[in-house]
């Protein structure tokens, strides 16, 4: 029997609703591929049994030599998908556990030094961005045009997406930053790419913007949040926290570079 838990994630990220104008989407009942910067993500692959190399050699071609990313789901990819991923010239890359926690059941408090703020501004939200392109490796900024509809998701009434910065308490300096994706329909809170500026490590800054998302999902009547955390980085900080591990995420690349 598949874990709810694992389903729900598997629903928070294939969405698509926060891609910029400038995505292309390739959308059908058993897929969804998107176009943007130049790469192609498979986030959704759900194809008939005995169709997995049909579906996948079909979406391949709209690829063309262009890099391309999938994401794998144990609990949903079974043994022909896989073989079809080899055929094909995929590679697994990262692996991501499903981390969840019930919001009544987390304590942590934030770390002493570290300031939280809930993103209003725009120059909070460039802030945000040139902080996740420092920290994840981005060569370009994000467009103007980006941010500002990225401020009105983040602002929006009911509440869609909440972005946070953590900042240096003592000196004002911008240390980490994270957002989360809220589905109300779900009572679930996706929480998305949280990263912590190397200089600024080792102070508890992570751990206080998971403190302050889960804070605001039991504001707004949430039950649960969670994320797919990077086995070898972000997931043994959750796990610390009480996330309990709820199936797992691959990226399988190919052309990727």
């Amino acid at each position: 029997m598949t874990d709810q838990l694992i389903e729900t994630l598997e629903r928070a990220q294939a969405q698509t609703w926060w891609l910029p104008d400038s995505a292309v989407m390739y959308e059908g009942d058993e897929h969804c591929l998107y176009r943007l910067k130049g790469r192609y993500y498979i986030v959704r692959f759900e194809p008939k049994p005995g169709e997995e190399w049909a579906l996948l050699s079909e979406l391949l071609t709209i690829v063309g030599d262009a890099p391309v990313r999938f994401t794998y789901l144990p609990h949903r990819h079974k043994d022909a998908t896989v073989e079809a991923l080899h055929r094909a010239g995929f590679h697994p890359n990262h692996c991501y556990e499903g981390r969840v926690i019930e919001v009544e059941r987390y304590h942590r408090a934030s770390s002493e030094g570290v300031e939280v703020k809930m993103v209003t501004t725009f120059e909070e939200m460039r802030t945000i961005y040139e902080l996740r392109r420092q920290v994840f490796g981005s060569a370009e900024p994000e467009p103007e045009v980006h941010l500002r509809r990225y401020l009105r998701e983040a602002t929006s009434q009911p509440p869609r997406v909440r972005q946070f910065l953590a900042i240096d308490s003592t000196n004002g300096q911008a240390m980490s930053q994270a957002g989360m994706s809220i589905f109300p329909e779900l009572r679930f809170s996706f929480l998305f790419a949280g990263g912590t500026l190397e200089r600024a490590r080792g102070r508890g800054a992570y751990t206080t913007l998971v403190a302050a998302r889960v804070e605001y999902a039991r504001s707004i009547g949430l039950s649960h949040v969670g994320l797919f955390a990077r086995a070898d980085t972000s997931a043994p900080i959750v796990s610390r926290q009480g996330f309990m591990r709820h199936g797992e995420m691959q990226d399988w690349n190919l052309n990727w570079r």
